[in-house]
């Protein structure tokens, strides 16, 4: 497992951790027993860590090989016409 791998692996435990605490507060609240701080606090982490790990996510495989460039898509354009060696025709 390379590093990068490993990285992604602890962002998406933290995210799945940050997103079950916010519930869980949410329901807390909805008891009469929760903080609506940590509440909007751990919903923050959430966001933000599933945010930063969607960026990250492509960056490389769990295969360990990068991705393969996209194919170009449409006709290829065509070479500009050469200049004229002698631009006065006489």
């Amino acid at each position: 497992m390379t590093l990068l791998n490993a990285h992604k692996l602890l962002i998406a435990t933290a995210t799945l951790f940050s997103a079950a605490f916010a519930l869980r507060e949410l329901f807390a609240l909805l008891g009469g027993d929760g903080k609506l701080l940590v509440l909007l606090a751990s919903g923050a982490a959430a966001c933000g860590l599933g945010a930063y790990l969607k960026d990250l996510w492509p960056r490389t495989s769990f295969s360990g090989e990068a991705q393969p460039p996209a194919p170009a898509t449409g006709p290829t354009p065509a070479p500009a016409p050469a200049p004229d060696p002698d631009p006065d025709p006489d």
